[in-house]
């Protein structure tokens, strides 16, 4: 399988990773949870954590507090700011790993990361990182206080199927983008639900901040993405997103995907060789053999009866008689 797909969203195009979430490497994003096998060997099974968009939902259901704070600490180090007067250049960690390497006399690496660190900033290099990770989760938590989630009987909500509309003033939208851009994965994911202002058609900024959370293992960040774009009529773009969030664990997503085929239903497109419907031409001849292969895997429903299939649900149809099939 290729390691990424491409969407096209208002003339721009974005790479999308294949990255598949639900491996246990991030307890912040995903819940473990012990289960025997069929050789009754006990293993892991991981469960996406439940994650809320806005203050109300966090105030409202008690169970979100302790999954909101694992996934608030979830930052990518390389991205988190430093402040060093004398250095101007070295300006987040992966600076400062870069300039301890090239300054360093310690053996290893490590060591050249605490030998800069100590000298710069008094810390060991972990404590270095452990402290701007809290600093910069603190202030997330701060400004989600001030995420309104908006009304979904509100005039021009989009209506989606599992996902909400949030608001913000301007800033803390800003506060948010400043958060995603020192690597802090939340952020990313509420930025990019905040960047696309109520009512309006979804961002390029939007875009990228939704592919980025996803990047940094935030399992609905694609869903959130392919449902936006489903919105505004994307549908070959939504559908790619939407496997994707399958794949990864995110089962959640299967309802977006009966919500495409629903908008689709009555949909036809024009072809040489004549009308043909528009969702099985998408998924048949637009989606690349392994997409449409991990499609089948969650949607087996939407495999194509093979031609003595359609005979029987022909004769079927006909005696006046239903059809089933495995």
């Amino acid at each position: 399988m290729a390691a990424s797909f491409r969407l096209q969203h208002k003339g721009k195009a974005l790479t999308v990773p294949r990255k598949f979430l639900l491996t246990g490497k991030s307890l912040a994003f995903v819940r473990p949870e012990p289960v025997q096998d069929d050789s009754g060997v006990p293993t892991l099974r991981y469960w996406p954590r439940q994650l809320p968009h806005s203050a109300f939902e966090l105030e409202n259901f008690e169970h979100l507090k302790n999954d909101f704070e694992l996934a608030s600490q979830e930052c990518n180090t390389l991205r988190l700011r430093v402040s060093i007067p004398s250095h101007p250049e070295v300006k987040t960690v992966e600076d400062l790993r870069a300039h301890a390497l090239s300054v360093g006399t310690a053996s290893s690496s490590a060591r050249k990361y605490d030998e800069l660190s100590e000298k710069l900033l008094g810390l060991k290099h972990a404590q270095l990182v452990a402290k701007l990770r809290n600093q910069t989760a603190e202030k997330f938590r701060k400004i989600f206080d001030d995420v309104l989630l908006v009304d979904p009987r509100e005039p021009g909500c989009r209506g989606f199927v599992y996902g909400t509309e949030v608001e913000a003033d301007k800033h803390i939208k800003e506060a948010f983008f400043s958060l995603a851009e020192q690597g802090h994965v939340y952020s990313q994911f509420i930025g990019g639900l905040l960047a696309t202002p109520f009512g309006k058609p979804l961002s390029a900024k939007s875009a990228e901040l939704l592919v980025q959370a996803h990047i940094n293992g935030f399992p609905m960040a694609l869903a959130a993405l392919g449902e936006r774009l489903l919105a505004e009529n994307y549908f070959f773009d939504s559908l790619q997103c939407i496997i994707m969030a399958l794949e990864g664990g995110y089962k959640d997503a299967g309802c977006i995907l009966d919500d495409l085929q629903k908008n689709t239903f009555a949909t036809v497109l024009e072809t040489p060789q004549g009308l043909v419907p528009f969702l099985p031409y998408l998924v048949e001849v637009e989606l690349s053999d392994d997409m449409r292969n991990l499609l089948y895997k969650h949607k087996p429903e939407w495999v194509p009866l093979t031609p003595e299939q359609q005979a029987e649900a022909f004769f079927a149809r006909t005696m006046g008689k239903g059809v089933h099939h495995d």
